[in-house]
């Protein structure tokens, strides 16, 4: 009878514990992770920086994942943008990331903005950020910050965008 007991208890937390391991399972994959150094041009008129974070996230699960948020010691604020006509905005609704496919968040599309920061970030740090999803699951992604050149944002026809200069 005490085996039978033991037995079940075992069962029982084997049972969670590989519950909890597929709660994780189903979130996308990061590669490709970086942040973009600071600049002259990214300083906000209070004085605070902002930069954008540019990565590849992969949903190898059967449903969709929408990327509504996150979170960095390296800043107090962290949203989804997107550039429509050149200009960048908060993306409304978060960014969808369909079933088993990849989007590329780069400079000039949809990106992760990191906000209200008063130091700027310098070449060759790393930044850790907890991206989260409309289901509440969270994902940490780390990338080195890089300066990246006006030259290398294209927004229209291959030419760098004023508007876009401040990321």
């Amino acid at each position: 009878m005490f085996k039978k007991l033991i037995f079940g208890m075992f069962a029982v937390l084997l049972t969670a514990a590989c519950a909890e391991v597929s709660v994780d399972s189903h979130l996308p994959i990061a590669t490709e992770v970086v942040i973009k150094a600071n600049d002259e041009m990214s300083e906000s008129m209070n004085g605070s920086f902002m930069t954008g974070a540019f990565m590849t996230l992969t949903n190898d699960s059967d449903h969709d994942m929408t990327l509504v948020g996150g979170k960095s010691d390296a800043a107090p604020m962290v949203q989804i943008h997107e550039v429509v006509d050149g200009v960048m905005q908060e993306k409304s609704g978060g960014l969808v990331i369909k079933a088993r496919s990849s989007e590329v968040l780069k400079p000039g599309g949809n990106h992760v903005m990191l906000m209200g920061m008063k130091e700027p970030l310098i070449a060759g740090a790393e930044v850790t950020i907890t991206l989260t999803f409309d289901d509440g699951s969270e994902l940490d992604v780390t990338g080195p910050v890089k300066v990246i050149n006006i030259e290398q944002e294209h927004y229209h026809s291959g030419e760098p965008s004023p508007s876009m200069s401040g990321m």
